[in-house]
């Protein structure tokens, strides 16, 4: 993405915002998991392959979050061969969309729905029982939002571009979703690792989890409010 957070400039142009060397690590990111998910907005204005060729490793699952079963059979996901692909649709879709994509050897999820979207829970649970326990998600940011928004993000890794695309109408960021309205809603991560991938910055955030947030509540809750918290060890 660049400095400002975009992934594409408002005419939808995306390659390529970060380096080669950035392209590789992304490419063994993909490896070192058991499937890739991307949303159907996606395959319609990239068309990705979403195999590996820029690092050494077998291609993962390739997984569509599609509600309506959007994705065209003449995909290159579903015409690159070698891993299995995956879409997730509603049980509302329609059975002729479903029919087409199996006769292209996809695997087709009937799946619930929330706010008229995939249930991303309900996805996930499918996704163990088909074997796969580690997803990289590369997008697109409507997809992020709800994974964010549902706390089923446990790591956020950040490709960073020496770009500003800037504009009032810009292009579309990492995260799309509705806007939150205040601060205190706001998604908070913990930086983990930074690197360089040649010019392009790498950051890795984690999401707090579930033992840490009851911990820092059980603390505050010790020390009562208007008192301050204990300075941190020096390690010294």
């Amino acid at each position: 993405m660049t400095l400002d957070g975009r992934i594409a400039t408002a005419r939808g142009e995306s390659r390529w915002i970060t380096g080669a060397a950035a392209r590789a690590t992304a490419h063994g990111l993909r490896a070192s998991h058991d499937a890739v998910l991307v949303g159907v907005g996606t395959v319609l204005a990239d068309d990705p392959a979403l195999t590996v060729r820029d690092a050494a490793g077998a291609d993962p699952a390739r997984v569509v979050v599609d509600s309506r079963l959007r994705t065209p059979p003449t995909a290159r996901l579903l015409t690159a061969g070698g891993a299995r692909v995956i879409v997730a649709g509603l049980t509302t879709a329609p059975a002729a969309r479903r029919r087409r994509l199996e006769r292209a050897g996809a695997t087709v999820l009937g799946l619930p729905a929330v706010d008229g979207r995939v249930d991303l829970g309900a996805l996930a649970r499918a996704l163990a029982g088909e074997g796969v326990t580690s997803v990289l998600v590369e997008g697109g940011g409507e997809v992020h939002a709800s994974l964010l928004g549902a706390g089923l993000a446990d790591e956020v890794v950040l490709h960073v571009a020496p770009r500003i695309l800037g504009g009032r109408r810009g292009g579309p960021a990492w995260v799309g979703g509705d806007e939150v309205p205040r601060l205190a809603d706001a998604h908070r991560l913990a930086l983990h690792a930074v690197a360089f991938a040649g010019d392009d910055l790498i950051l890795t955030l984690r999401a707090p989890r579930i033992s840490d947030i009851a911990h820092t509540r059980a603390r505050s809750r010790r020390r009562g409010p208007g008192r301050p918290a204990p300075p941190p060890a020096s390690g010294r």
